[in-house]
């Protein structure tokens, strides 16, 4: 009798975790408040993974002499630390507005991992970031569309939807395109 207590306790173990996985991913999208971000697309199709879109965004690298923060420039840091970016709403899209050791109070922030540090000269400090939404499947159609994009003389603009739940985890929600109207 023991020995199938024992089955059934390990079996309902594995469906936790599963389950745990599952929430802690789909969280975002459940109880997130939705920000856009303009980004830049590449390698948009690999013949290894499919039709995955690599997305570079504002926050990616971030200089640290431009952004408030608390972010000690020793090289204190390692590769998978966390921080926190604060996000603000200029125009129709959110950009970096800080950089934090800690979660700020009162203020939309988006929890990242660091990567690397490095200086071009003595007026940039910029850090790497991820936050996770750098990598999107989508369909071939789309794929195709965002490969063509020339970012430089196109009239379309890659625009992320992200969920972003109230601890910073984010997740995306879709990429559009959409055209920019130019004033003459």
């Amino acid at each position: 009798m023991q020995k199938k207590q024992l089955l059934f306790l390990i079996i309902t173990l594995q469906v936790l975790i599963l389950l745990g996985v599952f929430v802690k991913a789909f969280y975002p999208l459940w109880i997130g408040e939705q920000v856009n971000f303009k980004v830049l697309p590449r390698d948009p199709r690999d013949i290894f993974r499919g039709n995955y879109v690599d997305l570079t965004y504002s926050f990616s690298t971030l200089n640290l002499i431009s952004l408030p923060n608390d972010v000690k420039k020793e090289g204190k840091y390692r590769y998978g630390d966390k921080f926190y970016v604060e996000i603000a709403k200029q125009g129709d899209f959110y950009e970096p507005a800080g950089v934090w050791e800690n979660p700020p109070e009162n203020k939309k922030f988006m929890e990242v991992i660091f990567q690397d540090m490095y200086s071009y000269d003595s007026l940039s400090n910029n850090m790497n970031v991820k936050a996770g939404i750098e990598s999107y499947f989508t369909e071939k159609e789309n794929a195709e569309k965002l490969e063509r994009i020339n970012i430089a003389n196109d009239s379309s603009l890659v625009v992320v939807n992200v969920m972003l739940a109230p601890n910073g985890k984010a997740r995306i929600k879709g990429v559009e395109l959409r055209k920019i109207e130019r004033k003459n």
